[in-house]
């Protein structure tokens, strides 16, 4: 059977499509079945933006009875074509979100607007990694969704999450990345690069971090972050880049009664006055 080609033929199509479907769906073979799906999906594409809210209910009922008697391939394609679409009928998509086959609820699971947060909790809590992972994709990622994805994901899930500036996290969300960050310099770092991530996280993240990735992180924060980091003097030079350590240092011990100055220290001292210049703090 051929696809509709225009809208007018789709539209003048739709009764006979109707008759076909009851036939398809009781007597008609499985390619009959997935050619008769793939047509009303057609139908439904190409005139999606003017139906009306009856209209879009109608399709729902019909994909929904549809999709319960095609095999896995058939509803793959159909999670794929309708997953970008605003408009997608409700049921047919939740049902699609929750299928058990990652290849067909992936698609919808990382791009449908049609599902709720409260959908998207229930399947986070409920699913498996594959289906958590292709919920941490989706371009804007709740925190009643994030501290789902937090408790339950694998190392996949939540660096993909810690990726996504679309994801927020709410107190608690970041408090339990940030412990999940331990010994996990890859985390810390994208967690780190974060910038909506609170400072006494970020500092946090510093304390776990090796000194490389540590250097990382403070060469690409802001000004702000940098003077706030400065002042949190109960760190001491923990946060210090190593240069920065050994002038610390070498000032400590030119300052003792009765030292003699070596030529490091006597560098390290001679620049002390660069060393507080702004333009080059944690350079």
């Amino acid at each position: 059977m051929g696809h509709w080609t225009s809208k007018g033929q789709a539209m003048n199509g739709r009764q006979s499509l109707m008759d076909e479907l009851e036939e398809a769906v009781h007597h008609g073979s499985r390619e009959q079945r997935t050619d008769t799906l793939r047509r009303v999906t057609d139908l439904f594409l190409l005139s999606s933006q003017q139906l009306s809210n009856e209209q879009i209910a109608l399709f729902d009922d019909v994909l929904t009875h549809m999709i319960a008697r095609v095999e896995k391939k058939a509803r793959a394609e159909l999670a794929k074509r309708l997953a970008p679409v605003d408009q997608a009928p409700n049921e047919v998509i939740r049902q699609l979100a929750h299928d058990d086959e990652i290849t067909v609820a992936g698609p919808v699971l990382s791009q449908s607007t049609r599902l709720t947060t409260a959908d998207l909790v229930g399947i986070a809590e409920q699913k498996g990694q594959a289906h958590l992972l292709a919920i941490a994709e989706r371009s804007v990622v709740e925190q009643q969704v994030t501290e789902v994805l937090v408790n339950r994901g694998d190392r996949n899930v939540v660096h993909r999450l810690a990726v996504n500036a679309g994801a927020s996290f709410s107190e608690t969300g970041y408090s339990k990345l940030v412990r999940r960050a331990e010994s996990d310099d890859n985390l810390i770092e994208k967690l780190g690069r974060r910038i909506d991530i609170p400072l006494h996280f970020f500092r946090e993240l510093l304390l776990k971090a090796t000194e490389a990735v540590r250097n990382l992180l403070i060469a690409a924060a802001g000004p702000d972050r940098h003077i706030s980091l400065r002042s949190a003097s109960i760190f001491g030079a923990n946060l210090m880049p190593a240069a920065e350590r050994r002038q610390a240092q070498a000032s400590r011990l030119a300052a003792a009664p009765g030292h003699r100055r070596t030529k490091g220290e006597k560098f390290f001292q001679g620049n002390s006055r660069r060393a507080q210049d702004p333009r080059f703090l944690w350079r």
